[in-house]
């Protein structure tokens, strides 16, 4: 279950990305590279600890930076981090 709510909330995020106009370039690329990331990782069974590492504070930087403009993306985003949480991730 856990890994269909972190998909859930990939969706979701692409969906509200989609939704926002005034996320900079430089943001979305970073979004669109984070959730390809997170993709990544729950297709694998067991993903390393670089790359689990690596997400996990790349999901963390893109909600403080997002949190002030963009708070819904910033939710989504821990939501994220709680699901990767419960996922050991």
């Amino acid at each position: 279950m856990p890994k269909e709510r972190l998909r859930q909330l990939v969706n979701s995020l692409h969906e509200e990305l989609e939704r926002t106009p005034r996320v900079d370039a430089e943001g979305r690329e970073m979004l669109r590279e984070l959730t390809g990331d997170i993709e990544e990782l729950v297709g694998h069974d067991a993903p390393s600890p670089e790359s689990r590492d690596s997400a996990t504070q790349r999901v963390e930087t893109a909600a403080l930076r997002l949190e002030a403009e963009h708070p819904r993306l910033a939710g989504i985003l821990g939501e994220v981090m709680d699901a990767l949480g419960r996922l050991g991730i």
